[in-house]
């Protein structure tokens, strides 16, 4: 294959299976010389030269690039992760992150945080510390361990996508 028909392949490459996927991606193409033991570069003959006219090209192939991170509708990264707060209504736990927060405390989902209660760290509510007139011992909310994964990035570092 010439160097343009080798470009093209890789481009079509690329554009098929990650950039219309919405992936960014830089690839370069190599084709290093045959070398000796030395490393140095050598004719068909297994002569050493320095003309690359002389030099043996035998092993075409691409590095291939992709960012784990989705662009927006603006061309800004999007995170790979959003915190997810765990928040509790009526005794029942969900995540939110901090937009769909916004939305839920409306309809009575509080965040979670440590308190002390009889010697012990527990996760209560503001409000349910309040009633007991405890003291807050961290501002920071009760979150899951990994936050929320956006879904993109999960898909496109799945199976499922190998597949696709």
């Amino acid at each position: 294959m010439t160097e343009q028909e080798q470009i093209r392949l890789v481009q079509e490459y690329v554009r098929q299976n990650f950039t219309d996927r919405g992936m960014c991606a830089d690839f370069s193409i190599h084709n290093p010389p045959v070398r000796n033991r030395s490393g140095q570069p050598v004719d068909a003959d297994g002569n050493i030269v320095h003309d690359r006219e002389h030099m043996q090209f035998q092993n075409p192939h691409a590095h291939i690039m992709l960012t784990m991170r989705p662009l927006d509708e603006k061309g800004r990264w999007q995170a790979k992760t959003q915190i997810e707060y765990q928040c509790i209504r009526n005794g029942k736990q969900r995540g939110f992150t901090a937009d769909e927060y916004k939305v839920k405390k409306e309809e009575g989902w509080e965040k979670q945080y440590k308190y002390r209660y009889n010697g012990k760290t527990v996760w209560m509510t503001a409000t349910e510390g309040n009633l007991k007139k405890l003291e807050r011992i961290s501002r920071t909310p009760k979150t899951s361990r990994f936050g929320r994964r956006n879904p993109t990035v999960e898909f496109w570092n799945s199976q499922e996508a190998e597949l696709a």
